[in-house]
């Protein structure tokens, strides 16, 4: 239930960036973003260690590292292309749609 309410929280901050005019809205709703976005990955975390034993837990976390290292290789590219062929704040609407998909699967 609380990763459920961090992602909602965190698809507000999604929408608050793009729908934002000025700086101080755009500022805040990344630290909604941010906040939100690292409780779920904490929660992530203290799932994986109630509930799976050290072998499994070592290979999801591998997994999640792979997966990290690729996703920080692959987002700049993936942003730049929606900045050049959209408007900057159309990165917000794919970071909206991703965790949007997230929410209605975990839920």
């Amino acid at each position: 239930l609380s990763m459920s309410i961090s992602l909602v929280i965190y698809i507000v901050g999604c929408l608050s960036c793009f729908l934002s005019t000025n700086f101080v809205t755009l500022m805040a709703g990344r630290f909604i973003q941010s906040l939100c976005g690292s409780a779920c990955f904490i929660m992530g975390q203290t799932i994986a260690r109630d509930v799976l034993n050290h072998s499994q837990r070592n290979k999801l976390f591998s997994l999640a590292g792979v997966t990290l290292s690729l996703v920080v290789g692959i987002s700049p590219v993936l942003g730049g292309f929606i900045v050049e062929r959209f408007y900057w704040t159309n990165i917000f609407i794919a970071l909206f749609l991703i965790s949007f998909t997230v929410w209605i699967c975990l839920i």
